[in-house]
């Protein structure tokens, strides 16, 4: 004999979170999804401070270039200086030599200064995920710093960091992990259900008067992996144990580079003014000396 009979059917099931498993399990989920967006946060932060930081240090070359410049203008004027007073019999012939090779090593400085800038130009475009060619736009002046930081601020705003967050949200995934794996130690109730309909013929197959539906319930015990499952417990505990060590970690290299860059600010600080200083007297002595030089009271 043969027969054909037609049907579809949907089926559900629902587990009572009676130990917290379930929700153990989202709170981990959401405590991971926030772990990934701190980390994109703190990639985008990583890449923002990387192009800062070359760009202030091709600034740096550019203003060293045009630096080396005016020192080769400078030594010009020595050589020519020097080839006249030699001339005039005024000056040995050492004056002249000694003032070329101050104008080559000026040269060779400006020429290392054209390399680094070559350098730190490719980078750039590589941080913007663009070709390097070398031939970014940049400027020639550095930026205007900024105020200083006010004393007082509190240190609970390091938890704005995006690496202590992730840090700290990896911790609440990872205790949220301990629990799930504790839960899995006891049954699990699950209710289950399922409807259609089932019929000969085709036409049938919508028709109400064919229902078929069924409900039930099963407890899950766990016997045979139970040990696997506690040492999971173990596991897991071990796991959140290392990232509360790692956090710690994070915490404290947070507040050395805070620190760190709080106590290098006053010193840099000092050392600009120093620089100043230094610009102003040195600027003054190649005037005064030149001077000298020019009248002959100077070798």
């Amino acid at each position: 004999s043969r027969s054909v009979s037609h049907g579809f059917s949907l089926s559900s099931s629902w587990e009572i979170d009676v130990w917290g498993r379930l929700k153990a399990g989202e709170k981990r989920a959401l405590a991971d999804s926030s772990a990934a967006h701190a980390d994109l946060w703190a990639a985008r932060q990583s890449l923002a401070a990387q192009v800062v930081k070359i760009w202030i240090k091709l600034t740096e070359v550019n203003e060293q270039l045009g630096l080396a410049q005016t020192n080769i203008m400078i030594m010009d004027t020595t050589i020519k200086q020097a080839d006249l007073r030699y001339n005039l019999g005024v000056s040995p012939a050492l004056d002249v030599h000694l003032a070329r090779t101050n104008l080559a090593g000026t040269q060779a400085a400006r020429e290392q200064w054209k390399s680094s800038r070559e350098k730190l130009c490719r980078q750039l475009e590589v941080l913007l995920g663009r070709y390097p060619t070398g031939l970014i736009d940049s400027t020639h002046s550095l930026p205007q710093l900024m105020p200083s930081i006010p004393a007082g601020i509190p240190s609970d705003l390091l938890t704005r960091r995006p690496d202590i967050a992730a840090s700290n949200s990896r911790i609440v995934s990872a205790q949220a992990k301990i629990k799930e794996a504790q839960a899995e130690l006891y049954p699990k109730l699950i209710i289950t259900s399922s409807g259609g309909t089932s019929t000969d013929e085709f036409k049938d197959l919508l028709n109400n008067n064919f229902l078929v539906w069924s409900l039930g319930s099963n407890i899950a015990q766990p016997i045979l992996d139970g040990k696997q499952r506690r040492n999971n417990v173990i596991l897991q505990g071990t796991i959140a144990a290392e990232l509360i060590l790692n956090h710690r970690r994070t915490v404290l290299n947070a507040f050395s580079e805070v620190e760190t860059a709080l106590s290098n600010e006053a010193i840099l600080q000092s050392l600009e003014k120093r620089l100043q200083e230094a610009v102003l007297q040195a600027s003054r002595a190649l005037d005064l000396s030149e001077d000298r030089y020019s009248r002959g009271l100077e070798p």
